[in-house]
């Protein structure tokens, strides 16, 4: 037996845009205070809620903007990636997509997908190159056996 889950759209709806108030606060706050881990989980969490619940009401493509935030968010939370300005910026117009996904569906249209996907994309680079820099900070380079070794070098230049 299926059930009509049509009757708590309105109730997904408001929800939603509350969950969009916090997350967006809570992004600005974050990047005063990028190493507050409780405010990084109670963000993490608005957009877990989210993306669970668009699924539920089979708004796919709000669940995958969402699940693209939440990627993002998780490897803050877990210190793979570093809450920097740029990654704040991301977000923040991964959450402008988002609104624009939460009205058209709400409205029964359709939202621009050129636009979604570009957002989408631009959220997935985030977290590669953000993850890869990561990476890049913590594995010291090591030089191949029996290489000589390494000295500083130092250039001076004359500025005019």
């Amino acid at each position: 037996m299926a059930v009509d889950l049509s009757r708590f759209q309105e109730s997904f709806f408001t929800e939603s845009a509350e969950h969009v108030e916090t997350i967006e606060s809570g992004l600005l706050a974050l990047e005063q205070r990028p190493k507050d881990l409780d405010l990084l989980n109670r963000i993490f969490r608005r957009a877990h809620s989210i993306k669970g619940n668009a699924g539920m009401f089979h708004f796919t493509a709000i669940a995958e903007l969402t699940h693209k935030m939440e990627n993002i968010l998780d490897d803050l939370r877990n210190e793979k990636m570093l809450v920097t300005a740029h990654v704040i910026d991301v977000l923040l117009r991964g959450l402008d997509g988002l609104k624009c996904l939460l009205d058209a569906a709400q409205g029964g249209e359709s939202a621009d997908e050129t636009a979604i996907h570009v957002v989408e994309a631009e959220l997935e680079a985030c977290q590669k190159g953000s993850i890869a820099s990561a990476q890049q900070r913590s594995s010291p380079e090591v030089a191949p056996k029996g290489s000589p070794p390494q000295t500083a070098r130092w250039r001076m230049v004359q500025i005019d």
